[in-house]
């Protein structure tokens, strides 16, 4: 449509006026009669609108099935990301439980439970890596995280 435009411009004829302010005015008037100011917001209306549509599409798309992202990055880069999270299989119920207290039978004969108090509790937790390694991270169980006043702006 420009092309179409500029070849009408240059086999128009325009008349020479000597007064400026009737020359711009004829100017906005040939630019708005070629190209008017609401088809141009419609046009930006438009693809904004296909845009959202486009958008909304994928979004539900995606809920829909949570693991085509996944699917899609393979495909496109051809490298397969590591499930962070391991399903940990449980011990069935039918083997004995082990005892997490001191009222465990074992330790009866040495130690008697009623002279004893609990104090402080701990949850251990052992991570293993594919290399044989391993890390065990010990925290106390019941006590809230101290807040720093690093953050703090003064």
């Amino acid at each position: 449509m420009t092309k179409k435009f500029e070849q009408q411009m240059e086999n128009l004829d325009v008349p020479v006026l000597e007064n400026d302010p009737l020359k711009n005015q004829l100017k906005r008037n040939l630019e708005n009669e070629f190209f008017p100011r609401k088809d141009i917001y419609r046009q930006k209306f438009r693809i904004a609108v296909s845009f959202c549509v486009l958008f909304l599409i994928v979004a539900i798309t995606f809920w829909i099935e949570p693991r085509l992202p996944t699917k899609l990055h393979q495909i496109a880069f051809g490298k397969k990301i590591v499930e962070k999270h391991k399903k940990i299989e449980h011990a069935p119920l039918d083997k004995p439980m082990l005892y997490t207290s001191i009222d465990n039978p074992k330790f009866s004969e040495k130690i008697i439970p009623e002279h004893y108090q609990e104090d402080v509790a701990y949850l251990i937790r052992h991570y293993s890596s594919q290399n044989d390694n391993a890390v065990v991270v010990v925290s106390k169980f019941g006590n809230e995280p101290k807040k720093s006043n690093d953050n703090i702006i003064y």
